[in-house]
């Protein structure tokens, strides 16, 4: 599954990964990338407000939350789980920072919840259904 940073006017494409770049926020509008400066005080909230435009969109896909502190995140993943996402939390055990993974799976949004060794083969499998 070809992994890419995403970028201001890319059209998303099924079956790949998109990394939203350090510093920025993304969103996604007509099947588009969009891509603006996170804001300059404060905790970003970065993965709210992508999983938000997606949920929107109705793009359904599979949404991944990873090592991370806070809870960016964490109410959005229900939204995005209801409009036809599937959901995979980290397991918080093998998290580097498990704050990001714990608050996204006490919302009950989680698909899955998988040790980080094994999510690049359930991912594959994943996609295929």
């Amino acid at each position: 599954m070809p992994i890419e940073l995403g970028c201001a006017g890319l059209r998303i494409q099924p079956n790949h990964v998109y990394i939203v770049p350090s510093g920025k926020e993304m969103t996604l509008g007509d099947g588009l990338l969009l891509q603006t400066r996170s804001k300059p005080r404060g905790w970003p909230n970065v993965v709210t407000i992508f999983l938000d435009s997606i949920s929107i969109s109705r793009h359904p896909g599979i949404a991944v939350i990873l090592s991370g502190l806070d809870s960016d995140g964490a109410a959005a993943l229900r939204a995005f789980k209801e409009s036809g996402g599937i959901t995979i939390v980290q397991a918080p055990q093998s998290a580097e920072r498990a704050q990001m993974p714990l608050a996204a799976i006490q919302t009950g949004a989680s698909t899955t919840c998988w040790p980080r060794t094994l999510s690049r083969a359930r991912l594959k499998r994943s996609r295929k259904r």
